[in-house]
């Protein structure tokens, strides 16, 4: 981060006097209950009744879930002050955690239930264990540099249901996940080498100090850019919409100007990166339109994605837009944010923002009548009628973007973002999808293409298949373009995800009716077989497929390329 921002550093900066903590992990594992205790010093912790302290029996815990995310400022005894970004553990959040989560140089406390993984822990890390150390990952900008890798610490939480049979056992498996993690992340992760077993109610748990002290010594003691202190210091006295508290970059500019009339554009944006980095504001580039400057992050974690995401446990909310319904009008819009947002703004930025986008104009409407589309609220997956086998088209080819290895993944965010965009880019075209599903999104016009996500969710298939030789053409055409804005989405959502390409085989795509069953090759397999003249073999299935059946002939110059030729395909 150093390298990153040292421009910023002209003159002396100021003391930095808070850092920033991210508390994540699933759902009711104790993590709003673990920060409340990370706060209470000695003395309140005296004068606060035992029973207040101890967990309650496990059929008696009342959880309130966290919707979307709570930031708050928060002063830890013998660690200091923190800015402190409580994640919503909720999958259905999940879509837009990638929006907030700066893993550079971040500190990260990861939750788990020991109660969830002390009966069945074989030394193997499941999913649910796998899940925050990949989101992580996954959105670190440049991992290579190592020092910008976030910090890790592993806490479980639920001592107390264990502590007085299993205990010793539990602190076991607690080092061995923090080991396995380590064994595997280490590259792109600095997981703290200590282990946390506490009880999250008790905030004078023997391992609460003990975290208290950890949480201090990851800690930088640094200046901030002395232009970042200014704008965060008067960013709150600003006038701003409140049922908007957004700003477009020219009237930030015109803002910043007041404080320092002689900024550069470049050099503002550097510090406005800086100032996002450390949780002061949420600074969002938009490649087709001015960047966008979210000042109360607090609004749009509570009164934009609370309400927009939630299910029906979050009774916070008396009003959802979640429907378990595909298209959604002005109106449902109207009824669930205009008492906290102008509908107008807040619909055009959730457009910026790939979270919805238009789906179509009901004419018997006049006014108001515009429907959207939410691909994040789709609960239905592709029924297996939409991809059956089909005499009439004879020309098969698909790609497949997987994730790399075991610590890589797809934020949950990519695959809306990707449908969205792609439904926007045939639509203007006059070709509109004529289906979208929680997992897939499909268009037909000449050649019909399925962009789909795998069981898992850790690889995409493009699919693509038309009648005859003359639309080869456009089958490949089509599948760069849906490849370059896959690249280009995970290049937004997941910049840390290391991912590699397969291609298809055309005789499974054939024969098969559930995409997820297709099987595929590496590209040097493909190129291996052209150069001995022979078939491409699937030796699980006993089946193979010709080399030209499988990259567009006369338009895909990969094998030109690995023959060492030049190729200009117009």
């Amino acid at each position: 981060m150093e390298a990153e921002f040292s421009v910023l550093m002209k003159e002396p900066g100021v003391t930095r006097n808070s850092s920033k903590i991210n508390v994540c992990g699933f759902g009711g594992v104790g993590k709003t209950t673990l920060l409340k205790s990370l706060q209470r010093g000695f003395l309140e912790a005296y004068f606060t009744r035992r029973s207040e302290e101890r967990a309650p029996p496990p059929d008696k815990t009342t959880h309130i879930p966290t919707p979307g995310i709570e930031v708050n400022i928060v002063n830890i005894p013998k660690a200091g002050k923190y800015r402190a970004w409580d994640f919503a553990g909720q999958p259905e959040y999940y879509v837009t955690h990638n929006m907030f989560l700066r893993a550079d140089d971040s500190v990260f406390l990861v939750v788990f239930k020991i109660i969830d993984v002390i009966d069945d822990f074989d030394g193997t890390l499941t999913e649910e264990l796998l899940t925050w150390p990949r989101f992580i990952k996954s959105r670190i900008s440049d991992y290579h540099k190592s020092d910008r890798r976030p910090t890790v610490i592993f806490v479980a939480s639920g001592a107390d249901m264990v502590e007085k049979r299993r205990g010793n056992h539990a602190i076991k498996v607690v080092e061995e996940i923090r080991t396995r993690t380590k064994e595997m992340f280490g590259k792109y992760l600095n997981i703290v080498d200590e282990t946390f077993l506490l009880n999250c109610h008790d905030s004078r748990h023997k391992d609460m100090d003990r975290l208290r002290i950890c949480l201090s010594n990851c800690k930088r003691e640094e200046q901030i850019p002395k232009l970042c202190a200014k704008i965060a210091d008067i960013k709150n006295k600003w006038q701003i919409n409140d049922k908007f508290p957004i700003w477009y970059w020219p009237a930030y500019v015109e803002q910043v100007k007041k404080i320092d009339p002689l900024v550069e554009k470049d050099f503002l944006k550097t510090a406005t990166s800086y100032l996002d980095n450390v949780g002061e504001l949420l600074f969002i580039k938009n490649p087709n339109g001015d960047d966008i400057i979210v000042l109360n992050i607090q609004w749009l974690c509570s009164r934009v994605f609370g309400p927009m995401l939630a299910t029906e446990i979050f009774f916070q909310y008396n009003k959802k837009l979640r429907k378990n319904q595909k298209i959604y009008n002005r109106s449902d819009i109207d009824e669930v944010f205009s008492e906290f947002a102008d509908t107008e703004l807040l619909i055009n930025l959730l457009k910026i923002f790939e979270l919805v986008f238009e789906a179509d104009q009901n004419p018997s409407v006049s006014v108001g009548g515009m429907l959207y589309i939410a691909p994040a609220l789709l609960v239905e997956n592709m029924p297996t009628s939409q991809w059956r086998k089909d005499s009439s088209k004879q020309i098969y080819f698909g790609r497949r973007i997987q994730c790399r290895d075991e610590t890589d993944s797809f934020s949950p965010g990519l695959f809306p973002r990707l449908q969205s965009r792609f439904y926007n880019r045939y639509r203007d075209l006059g070709q509109t999808p004529n289906g979208i599903w929680k997992n897939g999104i499909k268009v037909c016009h000449v050649v019909e293409c399925l962009v789909y996500m795998t069981r898992g969710w850790r690889a995409i298939h493009i699919c693509v298949r038309a009648k005859d030789e003359e639309n080869i053409g456009d089958c490949h055409i089509l599948m760069e373009k849906v490849f370059e804005d896959i690249e280009d989405v995970l290049e937004i959502c997941c910049p840390g995800s290391d991912i590699e390409s397969r291609i298809l085989s055309a005789h499974s795509l054939r024969s098969n009716i559930d995409p997820d069953n297709v099987k595929y090759y590496s590209v040097q397999e493909i190129i291996d077989a052209e150069m001995k003249r022979v078939n491409v073999y699937d030796e699980e299935d006993g089946e193979e497929d010709a080399t030209t059946d499988l990259l567009c002939a006369g338009y895909d110059p990969t094998l030109l390329r690995a023959r060492g030729y030049e190729c200009d395909v117009k």
